[in-house]
């Protein structure tokens, strides 16, 4: 179950669409829900076994990355930055462990790769159709920053 959530947090992550598609969802925190429901599927599968970490220097790496964060916070004494970096490092982190521990075959690497393109994709013909017709699929005007 931790690989299709994963899946699922890709595309939203990508694709947004209860910023723009379903406005009733608006507000709602869905992807910290994907996440936590990812954690404890993960978790479940840890325990019967059915995956493992992996054992590079990646995953070490990813601990490495929020633990440095939050100790960058400590050394000039700024607990509330600390906190506040606390769970958006722990969201990037925990995404790059998940991908490195789900992602143990070909045909899964595949999958992934597939979300990522579709997603690109989708999000270029978007583009296009907001630079020529100045609305996107939404009807969405383009945001302009200076």
């Amino acid at each position: 179950m931790t690989f299709p959530l994963t899946l699922l947090f890709i595309w939203l992550i990508f694709w947004r669409p209860q910023e723009w598609l379903l406005p009733w969802l608006y507000g709602w925190p869905l992807l910290d829900i994907i996440v936590y429901g990812a954690l404890l599927s993960l978790a479940v599968e840890v325990q019967q076994g059915v995956v493992r970490f992996p054992k590079t220097p990646a995953f070490l790496l990813a601990v490495g990355l929020w633990f440095s964060t939050l100790m960058s916070h400590i050394a000039h004494g700024y607990f509330k930055g600390m906190m506040d970096t606390l769970p958006e490092t722990f969201k990037i982190c925990f995404f790059l462990a998940l991908i490195l521990v789900v992602v143990d075959r070909i045909g899964r690497l595949r999958a992934v790769i597939n979300i990522l393109v579709l997603a690109g994709v989708i999000m270029a013909v978007d583009a296009l159709v907001q630079y020529n017709t100045g609305t996107g699929f939404t009807g969405s005007k383009p945001l302009v920053y200076y």
